[in-house]
């Protein structure tokens, strides 16, 4: 299992890991009614990395 792990560990690009701990921890959705522009949002739901129901963490 330790094996795979490093397997899939060095196939991922530089600065996941990063990401993911970003998308944990940061959440925008009270800030969407605030863009006046012409916006298009988009969220995935087929993230390999990034499941949605991955709960958010405070702070």
């Amino acid at each position: 299992m330790h094996t795979a792990a490093e397997q899939l560990a060095s196939a991922l690009p530089a600065g996941t890991t990063g990401q993911v701990d970003l998308v944990r921890r940061i959440d925008v959705r009270g800030d969407l009614a605030r863009v006046k522009a012409p916006t298009l949002a988009i969220v995935t739901t087929a993230d390999p990395l990034v499941s949605p129901a991955l709960p958010l963490t405070e702070g």
